[in-house]
């Protein structure tokens, strides 16, 4: 996945859950592609669970 689509669908994320600090998403874009997929969801069931986000 090339960088400009893990922003957008990281600005998608936002939109949907709440804004992420520049750490989060440094350590996002990091992560290879499947892992990338996997964390975005994991924090979104996560943060609509209980409002908390564990990274």
């Amino acid at each position: 996945m090339d960088p400009i689509k893990r922003l957008l669908k990281l600005m998608e994320w936002q939109d949907a859950n709440r804004p992420l600090k520049v750490e989060e998403k440094a350590r996002l874009m990091k992560l290879p592609d499947n892992e990338f997929e996997n964390k975005l969801h994991q924090m979104a069931l996560d943060f609509k669970n209980d409002g908390v986000i564990r990274v």
